[in-house]
């Protein structure tokens, strides 16, 4: 009796550890699926003719964006938290539309998000439809979303026009510490609108020289925007 009990012991210890389980009397084979971590190992951004704002995600046993049983998955951008005011729970996600694959993900970024902040970039999992808890399933990491300066008015700018208007694609959001720089010096807001898609900038005094100069946006000492090219027209020869 006793050797009986050590063989069924010993049967149901090797079958434990073999991933099988007990029940109903027959041995089954205990299936589990192992999800391997996804892992993202760089993030950037890009647009397209100024109209649409792109975000990529490179890395490894990146996930489809739809799984089983209404799962659907996001990229979720969360503000830096102790930026400008921007709180860690105010987060933005993409519209899950775009094209997911196992080493790379492209979608659009909502044109709620407030470029020229950082954001760390993370992979979400949650259930469709109705509220459901939203599950951080990757690694987040830090990317700058730049402003998309995309055209200047009026272009080319005449001699003698001391402002111009900037487009952008994203809201403004807050100000904080933003400057325009034209030529390499600097330049005056003279209106800015958190809400809007545009700003305007006085040309500086110094910037006397017709041609090409370079306007970006910067914040403290760093640029946070693309680069353009506003003309500066010289006399009117008649």
């Amino acid at each position: 009796m006793r050797k009986s009990l050590f063989v069924v012991g010993s049967y149901l210890l090797f079958s434990l550890a073999a991933g099988f389980t007990w029940s109903g009397g027959q041995l089954q084979r205990q299936v589990a699926e192992k999800v391997a971590f996804r892992h993202i190992t760089a993030v950037s951004e890009s647009f397209d003719y100024g109209l649409a704002l792109y975000l990529f995600v490179d890395g490894m046993n990146l996930p489809p964006k739809h799984g089983a049983n209404g799962i659907a998955r996001y990229i979720r951008l969360s503000p830096v938290p102790g930026r400008a005011g921007m709180r860690r729970g105010s987060a933005f996600y993409t519209g899950n539309t775009g094209n997911w694959t196992p080493t790379r993900i492209d979608d659009f970024i909502p044109m709620e998000v407030i470029a020229g902040r950082r954001y760390m970039v993370g992979i979400i999992e949650t259930v469709e439809p109705g509220p459901s808890a939203k599950t951080l399933i990757s690694n987040e990491v830090e990317l700058l979303l730049l402003m998309k300066l995309v055209t200047v008015t009026p272009s080319p700018v005449p001699q003698g026009t001391t402002e111009i208007e900037v487009n952008t694609t994203n809201v403004l959001g807050p100000q904080g510490l933003k400057i325009a720089r034209i030529g390499g010096l600097a330049a005056t807001v003279t209106q800015w609108n958190g809400a809007a898609t545009k700003f305007k900038v006085r040309i500086p005094a110094a910037l006397a020289i017709p041609g090409l100069h370079e306007l970006f946006v910067e914040e403290s000492g760093a640029p946070v925007s693309n680069k353009v090219a506003i003309r500066l027209l010289g006399p009117s020869v008649r």
